[in-house]
């Protein structure tokens, strides 16, 4: 039997990712003759990528951002620009995973303050990490989410 549910704007929530390409690249001095207008030089560039996992509502309220950076180990300093409340993650290529998206599911969670009464809908795209993830699962059917 279908159910239908009413959600209020404030309950329905948008979720995404998005993979920033940083380039680091890294001073160099430059030794030439004296008089030579043309000068070749090569930077050293270090790539690597950041994963932006945000998520909203459809009144445009915020959840704080989970950010996964291409790196072993975190440093405080990194979230410095980010607004209060966002959480990191670590990983040598920076991408989202099934431990990250598991973080972000309970950061989102936390934030929201979800409440037994009502559910809450969210949409999630077709990323791997998502509808293979146990843990997650578990934690929507206590908490009531609705995820298409």
């Amino acid at each position: 039997m279908l159910r239908l549910i009413n959600f209020s704007p404030r309950t329905l929530f948008k979720y995404d990712e998005t993979g920033l390409t940083v380039f680091q690249h890294e001073a160099c001095k430059v030794i030439s003759f004296k008089g030579k207008r043309l000068i070749s030089m090569f930077l050293a560039q270090r790539v690597s990528l950041v994963t932006i996992i945000n998520c909203m509502n459809a009144t445009v309220t915020y959840v704080p951002y989970l950010l996964v950076f291409s790196r072993s180990n975190m440093k405080a300093e990194l979230l410095d620009s980010f607004p209060p409340g966002s959480i990191e993650a670590c990983h040598k290529v920076g991408r989202i995973q099934k431990e990250s998206f598991t973080q972000c599911f309970e950061h989102f969670v936390r934030s929201v303050k979800l409440s037994k009464k009502g559910p809450v809908f969210q949409t999630l795209d077709g990323h791997y990490s998502h509808p293979w993830n146990i843990e997650v699962m578990h934690c929507v059917r206590e908490n009531r989410v609705h995820i298409v």
